[in-house]
């Protein structure tokens, strides 16, 4: 699978309890619901959002992103509600390495249920089956240990932390570095190697 087919026309992933689909512009006003918290926004590289028109931006930038067939988000939906809690994806894919790297926001109110838990499994199944992955990563500021336990939960090896790897919100942030490898994932779940 190459991004152009993947990005392009993004599969709706399904776990117990929740809906990865596309973004769309109706769902401008729930990421605005999220990401005006600003401990939502706390350990991201954005700034919470003070008007619709951040939130607007972002949902533009994901659809513009699936046109291109570049990487891109999917929305997070609450199956019993039907209603965009978040957005995670992978933010960004070395077809020739056979990498990537995933990434996940919440909303506050959905916090300590296990849900992003179900999100991160899903994509790191997602990553291995079907689009062939040999190392699926992800990264977390260090103070965000919530983050960091989700990777832990769903078998992903900590393998260090970048120190100042990047500069953001006025100042230069550590982040702690997890991944797994495709052998590691089959082992997990006594699967075989596709």
């Amino acid at each position: 699978m190459n991004p152009d087919e993947l990005f392009g026309d993004l599969p709706v992933l399904e776990t117990e309890r929740l809906v990865l689909r596309k973004l769309t512009s109706r769902d401008i006003g729930a990421v605005y619901e999220y990401g005006r918290e600003p401990e939502v926004a706390r350990y991201m590289p954005w700034e919470y959002h003070r008007s619709i028109d951040d939130a607007a931006m972002f949902v533009r930038s994901q659809i513009d992103n699936y046109r291109r067939g570049q990487p891109a988000s999917w929305g997070i939906v609450l199956k019993d509600e039907d209603r965009l809690i978040g957005a995670s994806g992978f933010g960004s894919w070395s077809l020739s390495n056979s990498r990537a790297e995933m990434g996940y926001v919440l909303a506050k109110s959905h916090w300590n249920q296990g849900l992003m838990t179900e999100v991160a499994s899903e994509l790191i199944r997602f990553g291995f089956e079907q689009m062939h992955l040999n190392r699926l990563q992800a990264r977390a500021v260090v103070e965000n240990i919530a983050s960091w336990r989700i990777m832990e939960k769903v078998g992903m090896t900590y393998e260090g932390t970048e120190r100042q790897a990047r500069f953001e919100k006025g100042r230069f942030v550590d982040f702690r570095v997890y991944a797994i490898l495709r052998e590691e994932y089959f082992a997990q779940f006594k699967l075989p190697e596709q």
